[in-house]
């Protein structure tokens, strides 16, 4: 009997250090999809302007653009304008 109690203190205990485990992992993954998001973010912003870059504005048409096509009699149109001063 004495065996069996300590297999069971044991598991117990086992059963915390997995709990305590699993709960750090969570953790982690909490963070780190955090993390992923602000790089996700950073990469779409300008670091000076804080504007989006051309690399989000290439996404934003091709995602516009295949709408338009998916939807009949839909039209598309895009206007771009640069003004850069000299000064």
């Amino acid at each position: 009997m004495l065996l069996t109690e300590q297999a069971q203190e044991i598991l117990a205990i086992r059963s915390v250090e997995f709990r305590q485990a699993i709960d750090s992992l969570r953790h982690t993954a909490t963070a780190l999809a955090a993390r992923s998001e602000e790089a996700e973010e950073s990469s779409r912003r300008d670091g000076l302007t804080g504007l989006d870059n051309r690399r989000h504005l290439d996404t934003v048409l091709l995602s516009e653009f295949a709408a338009a096509l998916r939807e009949a009699g839909r039209s598309a149109s895009c206007s771009l304008t640069s003004t850069i001063s000299s000064g």
